[in-house]
């Protein structure tokens, strides 16, 4: 889907910040590779780490 789509979704305001890849946001655990982003793969560290906080450790 072209991200100028009227059917992309809007990318809401708390995520704005975030880097994007043809429109959509890029998960903070995704893998990266040479700064392009491989929807569908996790960076296990990046997991780890996000699941941590969001437990409280």
């Amino acid at each position: 889907m072209h991200p100028n789509s009227p059917r992309t979704p809007a990318i809401p305001a708390r995520r704005a910040h975030r880097p994007t890849a043809g429109g959509l946001v890029i998960p903070y655990a995704a893998f990266t590779h040479n700064g392009h982003a491989t929807f569908g793969a996790l960076d296990a560290e990046r997991a780890r780490t996000a699941r941590l906080r969001a437990i409280g450790l």
